[in-house]
């Protein structure tokens, strides 16, 4: 199986407060491309579930696969050794992010390993797995076991079940903008928004989440002034939660452009902001 080493695997990647002492080794299958709007939404629905649990939550061999497609991510964890590391929520939110960026720096969207390391050690992996590949029984991964996860983002729905953290009485309303954005600047500005929201804790208390992707592209939400008892509590969570909310009416929608969005809590809003694209402005409450 032809495979290539990945020219963006050892970039220094500052977003979500990456430690040095990590990093990420990617190797690419081209030999088995995988369609990028279907990889990208199965790599959401892997932020979306891992994210769902503790930074501490260890991780052992796991599937995550997604129906709109025949792709799906593997976790992978380093059991060799006489002192084995750990695979945890937080190592994945920074390997899926760089692992995506290597990709939309690369344009190589196929079959794909990549190794998390810690100091040099080999914490475990994310595979990129084509069921298709897999089924014929060529360029099969290592077994990784039976067990899958429910499903976060799907077709543009979502399942309300999925998340202890999923707030049925938050809603997004959006208004379009005019400014065009490139979609896959959207989906990795997406990712990193919920990495941000699970590494600040998703019950924590803020005034505004705030996400840099790359070429000027930002999610950005701020909390609204409060004006008596009715405005509620903004938290790391809710950014979460509006960031693949707004993402799925775009995917729905088909427009990639730049976008306005209002979080309301119960009928109150509770922050207001969108995606951006260009130099960062400054959000006045309203």
């Amino acid at each position: 199986m032809a495979s290539n080493s990945n020219p963006t695997s050892h970039v220094d990647v500052t977003s979500l407060n990456i430690p040095a002492a990590f990093k990420v080794e990617v190797t690419s299958y081209t030999n088995t491309p995988i369609a990028p709007e279907i990889l990208w939404k199965a790599a959401i629905d892997l932020m979306f579930r891992v994210t769902d649990f503790p930074l501490t939550q260890t991780w052992l061999s796991k599937a995550f696969p997604w129906t709109g497609g025949v792709t799906r991510f593997q976790l992978k964890h380093n059991s060799f050794g006489k002192d084995p590391s750990h695979l945890t929520t937080q190592h994945i939110v920074w390997g899926l992010n760089h692992l995506m960026l290597s990709m939309i720096l690369s344009g190589k969207y196929c079959q794909t390993v990549a190794i998390l390391r810690w100091e040099g050690q080999a914490l475990g992996a994310i595979q990129v797995v084509l069921w298709q590949a897999e089924t014929e029984g060529s360029n099969r991964p290592a077994s990784l076991g039976n067990e899958t996860a429910s499903l976060a983002f799907d077709d543009g729905s979502l399942n309300p079940e999925v998340s202890h953290f999923f707030d049925r009485d938050v809603s997004v309303k959006a208004a379009y903008g005019d400014k065009p954005i490139d979609k896959y600047l959207i989906y990795l500005t997406a990712l990193r928004a919920m990495g941000d929201a699970a590494l600040q804790g998703l019950d924590t208390e803020t005034v505004a989440a705030y996400t840099t992707g790359i070429q000027e592209v930002t999610w950005k939400l701020l909390r609204v002034k409060a004006v008596g008892s009715d405005v509620p509590v903004f938290r790391a969570g809710h950014s979460r939660i509006a960031v693949i909310r707004t993402l799925a009416q775009m995917a729905k929608d088909e427009r990639w452009v730049e976008i306005h969005v209002s979080v309301n809590i119960e009928g109150n809003r509770c922050a207001i902001g969108g995606f951006n694209l260009g130099k960062n402005r400054e959000m006045e409450t309203v």
